[in-house]
């Protein structure tokens, strides 16, 4: 079992930047000059602070990149991102003060450890403007398991300091913008940092892509990838479509939020018009298999979408309306959605409202009155409704 001493293959977190992740002579990407404030002047984003070492050679050969944001507490689950889309991920990560130790290690750990993330993935850090990034109190040094990111992720939270507060209001859409900024391709598959692609996505996306841009181009298109939610009893995530059907079918895997807010997906029609046996034997080509004809309020897809399409609205900070808000506006410029067969993403566990933080629901109070003055703003943009 190969056991990393974190003391001894990367440096503790009492260094400003690891030697792994900034070459020597380098700039230092966390210097202030560096860092871009947002429109409010709350957050300030540094790009590229870990680049792929493959970023510009991946870029250029595909049309597609993911995205993925997150907080440090959950940055593991970029290694499975990484080996399943096997292409360009634009990761951006929130790191409030001590936060950025966690993250400092974390990233060095991932990148030693395994290689997709070290070629394919480039990070970018978010910080509160009044919560610089800093080091760890107290340096300390972990056995790190290369096949357990999880684990190891739990083990570096230790890093932080626990007397600083936890950041209570998460800006996903704003830290979903920092990653869309950072990707050069034509397109972007925006996706939450615990939803896990099919393997070989990129490369399927990049053939599904090219084949519609020389036999149908459509400007206001977007692609709906089907989301799943997989049982925690089932250890190996479906790798193909016929995997997946046949966990539904066991009542081991059913659609994203299906339980907790049938709203989220339901305007997709998965299970009546999705979860059907894919055309072409075992091909894994991506095609479209229907068109939505019709939008629903509320709707929260996952998408591979045009560059050009329209950004998230950061005034959505916190639990709620966030990708939804969005979902309104493409509607409003429209944008045709078509579902991809073969295509999805897999979410670990059953969503249930058991572990929902009490915080929650104020916060889904505060962007209900931010959404009605969006949603009369984009009516009066578009003169949709």
């Amino acid at each position: 079992m190969n056991r990393l001493e974190l003391g001894d293959t990367a440096p503790a977190a009492h260094s400003n930047i690891s030697p792994l992740l900034t070459p020597k002579g380098s700039r230092d990407p966390l210097a202030a000059s560096y860092g871009l404030l947002d429109n409010s002047g709350y957050y300030k984003s540094h790009y590229f602070v870990w680049p792929g070492t493959h970023w510009e050679e991946a870029t250029s050969k595909s049309k597609v990149c993911l995205l993925a944001q997150g907080g440090v507490d959950r940055i593991f689950w970029v290694v499975r991102q990484a080996e399943a889309f096997a292409g360009p991920v634009s990761m951006a990560v929130l790191v409030a003060g001590s936060e950025y130790a966690v993250a400092l290690e974390m990233v060095s750990y991932m990148r030693r450890c395994f290689p997709a993330v070290r070629k394919w993935v480039s990070f970018h850090i978010t910080y509160p403007a009044g919560k610089p990034p800093k080091l760890s109190p107290s340096p300390k040094t972990f056995p790190l398991n290369c096949s357990d990111p999880e684990q190891a992720n739990r083990l570096l939270m230790g890093l932080r300091d626990d007397t600083e507060p936890m950041e209570t209001h998460y800006p996903q859409n704003h830290m979903r913008n920092v990653a869309r900024k950072a990707c050069p391709c034509d397109y972007i598959h925006i996706v939450d940092i615990d939803m896990i692609a099919t393997p070989h996505m990129a490369e399927n996306l990049n053939g599904f892509l090219t084949t519609v841009e020389r036999t149908a181009p459509c400007q206001k298109c977007i692609y709906v990838v089907p989301a799943y939610e997989v049982h925690k009893s089932v250890l190996k995530f479906p790798e193909n479509k016929k995997e997946l059907l046949e966990l539904a079918r066991k009542k081991l895997a059913q659609v994203f939020h299906a339980k907790v807010y049938g709203k989220n997906q339901g305007n997709g029609k998965f299970p009546e018009r999705w979860e059907v046996e894919p055309a072409g034997g075992n091909s894994s080509e991506y095609r479209v298999l229907y068109d939505i004809p019709n939008y629903q309020e509320f709707w929260e897809p996952l998408m591979v979408l045009p560059y050009t399409a329209p950004w998230h609205d950061e005034r959505f900070v916190g639990f709620g309306f966030n990708r939804n808000s969005h979902m309104f506006e493409l509607n409003c410029a429209g944008y045709k959605f078509q579902v991809l067969d073969r295509a999805f993403l897999v979410h670990r566990g059953f969503q249930t409202k058991a572990h929902y933080p009490a915080r929650r629901y104020s916060q889904l109070t505060e962007n209900r009155y931010r959404y009605r003055s969006f949603k009369n703003e984009i009516i009066a943009k578009y003169k949709c409704y």
